[in-house]
């Protein structure tokens, strides 16, 4: 609205005023016409005022201005009068006292009066309420006088000065008249103010000052009537007047300022969110930019971004034309706004703090017209953090693309590190080079390293490089490093230029190393790298036991297949693949033929040189018959110095040549050891099938009578079967039916041999040995125990010894601590015989763990997986276990390895050529020695003599068996003699 359009409406009202008065006489209203006109106009006035009132106060400040907000506060005083002076309207029942013109003349005053008050607080309100506590109490106390007055008035209003001098020619007094120029000066001053300060902003204040004006006019006009009628036509036209400037006081209010404003800005942040989506900023420098276009942001003109950590403009947004940044001072002014409260607002720029972020707005004109709008004020900061979020998103979209990118590379390294683990079928290095590959490159290191670090050996296990390590770090000086990581208490660790994490797990520790050239490693990426480190230790360690279990397995299988020492088939194979040759030999019709080999005077190479010479004899004699024999042919190592070779599809006549240029090889080859040389000789015996026997079993007793006939012969020759020799062989057959028949009818005596302890010189168990009634004899276990062996009645036999033995312990009624050493045969190794055992102790009342089960080395290593199947057995039920024989080579410690052995029985020879051999002296020391580290008992055998006894204690040995200790006897007397001993 103009200037000149407000004084044009005015004008028209004073004019309209002034013809009203000069034509009073017939502008006379009938008593009905004036009540009614009085009645419309001052209570549409009333709820006007109401509404507005209750408008203002529920807006709050947030959306009016303090100003008009307190002008709905003190609007509440003005509208108590007002409500009193319509309830005492003359057509309205009387209103507590009687409804008189006197009555509600002062009612009308006194609200115009309250009007007046309302206005000037809230227009001067920084005068009035510079504190809060101002602006709570003092509506409370006009309120109250404001009730309390009007009251009084109603009440008291006979006692008060008289308004009008005669009520019938209602001619005012003085002092109302003085009054209602004053209410005239004063809303005529305070019209003119609000027009030329701009108190409610540039676009309502001129509404307001018209509204203000028209309530000037409104007392001009009251105050020209009632000097001569009391229903004077002036009386409604001032309250008409009165009507007008408070509509249009709410219009302006409530349209212009609230209304309006609120649309504007929602049309404003419409237009900006729409441009924010189809426009690109653009880059100059360091620097982004923006065009928003007239008219998009409501109140702001521009718009500028400073990074207050980074010291440094960030990002502009203008509406036409870029400008120069604001000539201030960033810094100090972010120090400002973190004490003012982070906000501050002059008639040209808002400063705003966000965070470390100070943000300039520049204000438009239009704004700086509407200052005290709190709409606009909120608007501006809504457009602040919607632009500041904008252009930090823009300028970080990068880094948190990279960030995102990284974190989804991570996450499919890990998904990759056990896709690798199905993969890698079980290979370690496989594995952890996969694994390397991509952690170098999600983690953008030069390089990285995997090791396995064998604690035991103290040797590296593994060492895998990463290609990139490979690459960038040719000289570098790995073992350095790794010995500091090795070295270092901590699991995870950084240095220069690198991270490494570790783990151990029993014998072996594993690290991962990761490195770079130029640059360390940050916390996050160490915490990743732990992450992936731990999935890939877990991983290694399992591949690790799968490794292991299958290294044992190999062993086992190996040891269950082959002699360890000279790694040919051990007994038990080379007899299968015997069977499947015969089997072959069936179908094809053609010869096969064997050949029994015997190294000669091996016994007396032990003796003379020492074990581990007649070790390096077998080992050579096994070399040559891997070399020179055919391809199809297979050989092995049927016991301690006794060799076997399958030649299938061979006549007789090629058998004999291919044996003596075995014979003729293995002697023309000498062994050397030190300064000495010896040659080693071979007794050849030739078995052809089935031209000289009818199966396996005869083939191999066959071929062992042959040899011992070519040894009593002469040795060193190739012999084949002759009729004197199978005579020999039929010769022996007869005997051993006598002894098959005792077999059968288990005819067993038990005998005990005396052990004693040697460091208390007291006999502590006895050793059980088995003789068969023959006629009126009593043969070793040496003269049937192969023949029993081959029927199958070894453990028929041996149930009926420990039977027989139990019994006679039962019967003793003295329970003294005893050892008893029972032989087993390799046909006692079931669950069976063990049930068998365990359930005859339980029925005699015989401890398990008194019980010593010993097999002999020869028989051990035949199946080296089934006896450590059977001994665990044996072990589950109490019983102990010990090794016979026990010595035949260096290779006798690896089965110790894989046997839970309780005791060891050191090989008899050992023990009868100490006294005149260094060498086996020393050899059964290193016995004793291994057996004490492994915390297993030595017992040693053949103790002839008391110097052996003095060598004995020398080395350490601890029990004792012999003919010198004491000779076999029978069980009972054994047993009584034992017993009755204090």
């Amino acid at each position: 609205m103009t200037k000149y359009l407000g004084y044009l409406i005015l004008s028209v009202g004073f004019i309209i005023s002034l013809i009203a008065y000069i034509f009073q006489d017939n502008l006379v209203l009938t008593k009905q016409a004036f009540a009614v006109s009085i009645s419309i106009f001052r209570i549409s006035t009333f709820f006007l005022l109401l509404y507005l009132s209750l408008t203002l106060i529920s807006l709050g400040q947030r959306v009016v201005s303090r100003r008009l907000y307190l002008l709905g506060i003190f609007l509440i005083p003005a509208l108590i009068p007002d409500l009193f002076h319509i309830l005492s309207f003359s057509f309205f029942p009387d209103f507590i006292t009687e409804n008189k013109r006197h009555k509600t003349a002062y009612l009308y005053l006194f609200s115009r009066t309250m009007v007046i008050v309302a206005l000037y607080l809230s227009i001067f309100s920084e005068k009035f309420f510079s504190r809060e506590v101002n602006q709570k109490v003092l509506p409370v106390i006009l309120t109250l006088f404001s009730l309390f007055t009007s009251l009084g008035i109603v009440l008291y209003y006979s006692h008060l000065p008289p308004i009008f001098l005669q009520m019938d020619s209602v001619k005012p007094t003085w002092y109302k008249t003085a009054y209602d120029v004053i209410s005239f000066v004063l809303l005529s001053f305070i019209a003119v103010y609000i027009y030329r300060k701009k108190v409610f902003g540039e676009r309502v204040s001129p509404y307001v000052s018209l509204s203000v004006g028209f309530l000037a006019l409104s007392v001009f006009t009251f105050s020209l009537a009632l000097h001569k009628h009391v229903f004077d036509f002036m009386v409604p036209l001032a309250s008409f007047y009165r009507a007008v400037g408070y509509g249009l006081f709410t219009f302006s209010v409530l349209y212009l300022s609230v209304r309006k404003e609120s649309k504007a800005i929602m049309e404003s942040t419409r237009k900006l969110l729409f441009l924010l989506m189809k426009e690109k900023p653009f880059k100059e420098g360091d620097i982004f930019y923006i065009k928003l276009g007239k008219g998009t942001t409501y109140g702001i003109s521009n718009l500028f971004i400073y990074d207050l950590k980074d010291k440094k403009w960030l990002a502009q947004a203008y509406e036409e034309e870029k400008k120069d940044m604001p000539a201030i001072e960033p810094m100090e002014m972010g120090k400002f706004l973190q004490n003012l409260g982070k906000t501050y607002l002059d008639r040209e720029y808002h400063y705003s703090l966000y965070e470390d972020y100070l943000v300039i707005t520049e204000i438009t004109s239009e704004y700086n017209r509407d200052a005290e709008s709190p709409l606009k004020n909120l608007h501006i900061l809504n457009v602040e953090r919607l632009l500041l979020g904008y252009f930090l998103n823009l300028i970080n979209f990068e880094r948190v693309i990279e960030e995102k990118t990284r974190e989804l590379q991570r996450l499919y390294l890990l998904l990759e590190t056990s896709e690798y683990a199905t993969q890698a079928y079980n290979n370690i290095d496989t594995f952890s080079k996969q694994v390397l590959e991509r952690l170098d490159y999600t983690l953008k290191m030069d390089g990285s390293v995997f090791y396995m670090w064998n604690k035991n050996a103290e040797l590296p296990e593994r060492v895998v490089f990463s290609s990139g390590f490979l690459q960038n770090f040719p000289d570098f000086k790995l073992h350095q490093l790794l010995e500091r990581v090795m070295e270092s208490p901590d699991m995870y660790g950084a240095g220069d230029k690198y991270i490494y994490c570790k783990f151990e797990s029993n014998y072996y520790q594993s690290g991962l190393l990761g490195l770079r050239k130029d640059k360390g490693f940050d916390k996050e990426e160490f915490l990743f790298l732990k992450t992936v480190s731990n999935q890939l230790f877990h991983v290694v360690r399992l591949m690790k036991v799968i490794e292991d279990l299958e290294k044992a397995q190999a062993s086992i299988r190996f040891l269950t297949e082959y002699d360890p020492l000279t790694m040919l088939y051990n007994r038990k194979s080379f007899e299968k693949i015997l069977e499947n040759e015969i089997e072959s030999a069936n179908r094809s019709g053609e010869s096969l033929c064997l050949l029994f080999i015997d190294v000669d005077n091996f016994k007396i190479i032990n003796d003379t040189y020492g074990y581990h010479v007649g070790d390096m004899v077998l080992k050579h004699v096994a070399e040559v018959l891997k070399k020179k024999i055919r391809r199809l042919d297979t050989a092995g190592r049927l016991g301690g110095d006794e060799f076997g070779v399958i030649l299938p599809k061979a006549n007789k006549g090629v058998v004999e040549y291919i044996a003596e240029r075995l014979r003729q090889e293995v002697l023309n080859t000498p062994i050397t050891f030190g300064d000495t040389e010896i040659r080693a000789s071979l007794s050849v015996g030739i078995v052809c099938y089935p031209l000289d026997a009818k199966n396996k079993e005869e083939i191999l007793s066959l071929g062992e009578a042959l040899t011992h006939n070519i040894k009593r012969e002469g040795k060193g020759r190739v012999k084949s079967v002759e009729e004197s020799v199978k005579e020999i062989y039929t010769s022996f057959r007869r005997i051993e039916r006598k002894v098959l028949e005792s077999l059968e009818k288990a005819s067993i005596e038990v005998f005990l041999q005396d052990i004693v302890n040697l460091s208390t010189e007291k006999v502590e168990g006895f050793e059980a040995l088995m003789r068969l009634k023959v006629d009126d004899d009593l043969l070793p276990a040496s003269r049937f125990i192969n023949i029993a062996e081959d029927m199958g009645l070894v453990q028929k036999l041996d149930i009926a010894m420990i039977e027989g033995l139990f019994q006679k312990i039962a019967s003793v009624k003295d329970k003294k601590d005893i050892l008893l050493f029972i032989n087993l045969s390799p046909q006692d190794l079931t669950d069976d015989f063990i049930k068998d055992v365990v359930q005859r102790a339980k029925t005699y009342g015989v401890e398990t763990a008194r019980i010593v089960f010993e097999i002999t080395e020869r028989e051990a290593i035949q199946d080296i997986g089934r006896m450590s199947s059977f001994l665990k057995g044996l072990k589950e039920a109490g019983f102990r276990f010990a090794i016979d024989d026990f010595g035949s080579g260096y290779a006798s410690f690896l089965y110790l390895k894989y046997l839970p052995v309780d005791f060891l029985k050191i090989e008899g020879e050992f023990i009868k050529s100490m006294k005149r051999s260094h060498v086996d002296r020393i050899f059964v020391k290193s016995i004793v020695d291994v057996a004490k580290g492994l915390g297993i008992k030595t017992v040693a055998e053949y103790v002839e003599n008391v110097e052996t006894i003095d060598i004995l204690l020398d080395l350490g040995i601890d029990y004792a068996q012999g003919y010198y200790i004491g000779k076999p006897g029978p069980a009972e007397e054994k047993l009584r003699n034992f017993f009755s001993k204090g």
